[in-house]
């Protein structure tokens, strides 16, 4: 059950990014600083989504933020984002 309420919640995360509008292209900037501020473990297919590309190892680093691989969400790893 766990797996599928998950699942859901990516669904609609992916649905409402794809919908809303970006206002500016510093938006997955921002998005990511707050993910890192928060300590949130987001799903590779978000992380791709939000840089363009699939991470990939126990770390990538993209731009000023690196992303650890942490566990599973799902189906996908699990990525931990630290500001640089």
């Amino acid at each position: 059950q766990t797996s599928l309420v998950l699942t859901i919640r990516e669904i609609v995360f992916e649905v409402l990014a794809a919908v809303r509008i970006k206002q500016s292209p510093l938006d997955s900037y921002r998005e990511l600083s707050e993910a890192a501020a928060q300590g949130w473990i987001l799903p590779t297919s978000v992380v791709k989504q939000m840089i363009k590309t699939r991470p990939h190892g126990e770390q990538f680093i993209r731009g000023s933020f690196k992303f650890i691989r942490t566990g599973r969400i799902g189906i996908e790893a699990g990525w931990r984002v630290e500001r640089l």
